[in-house]
């Protein structure tokens, strides 16, 4: 009975680090054709911070956080550099600091007095 009951969770848990692992060669595999991509085009490349065996057991273990955060941000799970969008809206208005004024008629951006950078 014991055997049984511990087979199903087992075998959930070979399934989620199964599909963690195809998701770490399909998103190195991106990474890579993105690089090679900027490289050819003498783009910025960024050097691989988590690789080998750590970046494997992240993928393998936070894969449902990544491919949802990923497609949420830019439509694919498998999310590169080259998949961000280049036409983002910033969602803040850039006002020159001229026109920020507070009530008293002073600028926003003044420094308090004693402040010790210039």
């Amino acid at each position: 009975m014991s055997r049984k009951f511990l087979a199903v969770p087992a075998l959930l848990m070979i399934l989620y680090l199964g599909i963690g692992v195809v998701f770490h060669i399909k998103w190195q595999s991106a990474q890579a054709a993105c690089r090679e991509m900027r490289r050819a085009q003498g783009g910025f490349v960024k050097p691989e911070v988590f690789g080998g065996a750590l970046g494997l057991f992240f993928d393998m273990t936070n894969w449902p956080i990544y491919a949802w955060a990923n497609v949420l941000h830019d439509g694919t799970p498998f999310s590169t550099p080259c998949t961000h969008s280049r036409n983002v809206v910033p969602s803040v208005e850039i006002v020159p600091v001229e026109t920020l004024t507070s009530s008293e008629g002073k600028t926003a951006a003044a420094r308090p007095s004693g402040a010790a950078f210039p």
